[in-house]
């Protein structure tokens, strides 16, 4: 009853969240305003974190499998992604690379400043094969301890072979598949919750925070557009990838808003969260980023709420920062969309 009682408050703010994003001025996604809506809420003492913390801790922790019916519709676009998958590797590899060095070295940076100033059946099918697939990845992750073995890359993998293996329609998985993704936009809003438990950090460190989020988004787009024009893409696909570094349903009203291919964008957005997944607990200790914040911030910003998912896992203070660094991200890239 107490799972029901938490769910209905966060599906609540998340249906507010999107009623308000329909009538704004600008195209703010309506997780992001879902997340500071619970945010204020949060620290106006409307909600309690008791009210919804055991279902929030829960979605928070397996925010990876409410990508998975995203990653599977790449099927739907199977001809254009052979004809262009090079271009858009390479343009989400080294712009996650380059997005989460600078990040995460523009928050050192700034923090060492500021030290020194301060010293139904097919559906029931589909739920079954999803849950299935994810919790047989976790179980392959747990077994050989490695970062790299991903439980969303598992389960994408196993259910894109079984779809193409017996030959289902990809509408017949959607009618599962669609309820999954429709934690999507509610889960993001509760990366409110780990902020507001990391308040005093926020305080502490928002100038860093900011800086390494806004000189990160920057960093994303301009690679972008300039690998884009390097590797001969069409304006329609460079407007496609240019919001690759954001979570889904911002990515989607950015190229919705530029005239893009939904497909293309989706596709670079699960490979640069994916990246991010894998490889980010590796890149903090390659690029010796020692600190959470700095870590939190690359992570989010490079990676969006894929890698969030694996930031919340390295340590809740770094997961509140990079959900921070999401949302910051998506809302710098919404404005720099609309100059493009």
């Amino acid at each position: 009853m107490k799972l029901l009682y938490e769910l209905t408050i966060i599906f609540l703010i998340s249906l507010v969240g999107e009623m308000i994003a329909s009538i704004l001025p600008i195209a703010i996604p309506a997780a992001i305003v879902s997340l500071a809506l619970l945010l204020v809420l949060l620290f106006l003492k409307v909600i309690k974190v008791e009210n919804i913390e055991l279902t929030g801790n829960w979605m928070l922790s397996n925010m990876s499998i409410f990508f998975i019916p995203a990653c599977v519709s790449l099927i739907e676009h199977t001809e254009l992604l052979m004809k262009t998958w090079w271009q858009i590797l390479v343009i989400s590899i080294v712009s996650f690379f380059l997005t989460f060095i600078v990040s995460g070295y523009v928050v050192v940076g700034c923090q060492k400043i500021m030290n020194r100033r301060k010293a139904d059946d097919s559906r029931v099918f589909s739920l079954f094969l999803i849950l299935v697939s994810y919790i047989f990845g976790l179980w392959c992750q747990k077994k050989s301890k490695k970062s790299w073995v991903n439980p969303l890359l598992i389960a994408i993998v196993i259910i894109i072979a079984f779809i193409k293996l017996f030959n289902i329609p990809l509408e017949a998985f959607d009618t599962g598949g669609d309820i999954v993704a429709m934690f999507l936009s509610p889960a993001t809003a509760l990366l409110a919750l780990s902020i507001y438990k990391e308040k005093e950090k926020v305080k502490k460190n928002f100038v860093p925070i900011l800086a390494g989020s806004f000189v990160g988004s920057i960093v994303s787009v301009g690679s972008i557009l300039i690998l884009s024009n390097l590797l001969g893409l069409d304006n329609r696909l460079k407007v496609s990838l240019v919001s690759k570094s954001v979570t889904t349903p911002i990515a989607i009203a950015i190229t919705e808003t530029l005239g893009g291919i939904q497909g293309i964008t989706v596709c670079a957005v699960i490979i640069t969260g994916l990246l991010g997944n894998i490889l980010a607990p590796t890149m903090v200790k390659v690029l010796r980023i020692k600190n959470h914040t700095a870590q939190g911030i690359a992570i989010g910003t490079s990676s969006h709420a894929l890698g969030t998912s694996t930031a919340i896992e390295m340590g809740e203070d770094i997961g509140a920062m990079s959900g921070i660094a999401l949302s910051f991200s998506g809302i710098i890239t919404v404005l720099i969309s609309l100059y493009l």
